[in-house]
């Protein structure tokens, strides 16, 4: 049974992580160049004049660019992610007290820790990839100047990219931006204690009035989830977003910090190591600088949420209703 649903999360998970990048690739783009911005202090009209710049430059394929590593990172994360996750949770469950109370469900805790701890090791397999995506997100395929700061070297593509940061910056250029990313798991692992908890409370409400028919297999992420049915479309899109919107406005700092380490190269002059780009951001504009890109951030965190995870838990469900794997 373990092996079988953790089959089924892989699976899922990497169908989320095909869905959602190609369809809201241009979103991410656009915030990952704010992020890295350090000349004036943002305003609401820099994502519209940006698009514009990204177009004049390049056309609408120039909205696409860097989206070979999105693909890779994503289906790599997300496979993985759901995969560890899902393991993690079998694990717990089959060790805790709580299988020996018969609830057959985790608590917020040890979801906590299950999906901090597939974060963690996920964000160490996968930093070089988004390393590669932000050098691609920042730059223009011919070095031609876009308003960025790094555009002495191209990254025309994810290998040569690859190769690039490999011939000037050796191994260690792969895992720049790591550190702020750890404290990214922090993010993850919030915002899925949330969505188990609010999945769960969504479920019991409906199961309560009737609503729903017992049929734990397809309630949701594994790891024991002795919950009602399968929730509906709207359920799981309140259930992510809030949680998602929830992690973000607790963590979204950490995200600009990666993208300014990542995008850092020997020929900027974007500080390379953590505390100087933190004085350096806080002296440019304050806590303000800390949340730059928020604004299509914020636009693209819910269209992406409910993709993922809509994708992720239909998925799932047909692939459990099916047994095809």
């Amino acid at each position: 049974m373990g092996t079988h649903s953790t089959r089924i999360e892989t699976i899922a998970g990497t169908a989320a992580g095909i869905v959602t990048p190609i369809c809201l690739h241009p979103l991410d783009l656009v915030k990952t160049r704010l992020q890295v911005r350090s000349n004036a202090p943002p305003t609401w009209g820099d994502s519209t004049r940006l698009i514009r710049d990204i177009l004049h430059e390049g056309g609408g394929r120039a909205l696409y660019r860097g989206l070979s590593p999105n693909l890779i990172g994503n289906v790599t994360g997300l496979g993985l992610y759901f995969l560890l996750y899902s393991s993690f949770n079998q694990m717990l469950l089959a060790t805790s007290r709580i299988k020996r109370d018969g609830k057959g469900r985790l608590n917020m805790y040890e979801y906590f820790l299950t999906s901090g701890a597939a974060g963690a090791i996920t964000t160490i397999l996968t930093n070089p990839i988004w390393v590669i995506k932000t050098r691609m997100l920042t730059t223009s395929a011919h070095a031609s100047s876009i308003s960025v700061p790094n555009d002495r070297y191209a990254y025309p593509s994810f290998f040569i990219g690859m190769k690039t940061i490999y011939r000037t910056e050796g191994l260690g250029g792969f895992y720049r931006g790591l550190v702020p990313g750890m404290f990214g798991v922090f993010h993850g692992a919030f915002q899925f204690m949330a969505y188990e908890k609010m999945k769960f409370w969504l479920g019991a409400r409906k199961a309560s009035s009737g609503s729903l028919l017992h049929a734990p297999s397809s309630a949701g992420i594994s790891g024991g989830s002795a919950q009602p049915a399968s929730l509906n479309m709207l359920d799981i899109a309140i259930s992510s977003g809030l949680s998602r919107i929830f992690a973000n406005v607790l963590t979204y700092p950490h995200q600009v910090l990666r993208s300014r380490m990542q995008a850092a190269t020997n020929q900027t002059d974007i500080p390379r190591r953590l505390v100087p780009i933190i004085r350096s951001m806080w002296r440019e504009n304050g806590i303000a600088a800390f949340y730059r890109g928020l604004g299509p951030g914020l636009f693209r965190i819910l269209p992406g949420t409910w993709l993922t995870f809509m994708t992720y838990e239909k998925v799932k469900t047909f692939l459990g209703d099916q047994r095809m794997v």
